[in-house]
């Protein structure tokens, strides 16, 4: 199998389809269409695109110190430099 993110060669282990199968449930045809660690990054990915999602919801002067530390690290990671120096900012200032 190839993973449709990377296009690396992978394979479904035994213990993957162990636990595809019988602890999640899925269907007996079912097969991944990402290796492991793009899976896992995929995953990673849609949490953070959610918690941005939540912290978003409110006013940059009404979110915490955590929540703007939150931000300044998803958008660093992602590489949104403008969002990051915006939100930076504002976390900066809150501290002081």
């Amino acid at each position: 199998m190839n993973c449709k993110k990377c296009k690396k060669e992978f394979t479904f282990t035994k213990e993957e389809k162990k636990f595809w199968y019988e602890s999640l449930k899925f269907r007996k045809e079912s097969t991944p269409i990402h290796c492991l660690s793009c899976r896992k990054e995929i995953r990673k990915e849609k949490l953070q695109n959610k918690r941005l999602s939540e912290i978003l919801k409110k006013d940059s002067k009404d979110m915490t110190i955590e929540e703007l530390y939150e931000l300044v690290q998803i958008y660093d990671e992602w590489e949104i430099k403008d969002k990051f120096n915006f939100y930076n900012k504002i976390l900066k200032a809150k501290q002081n």
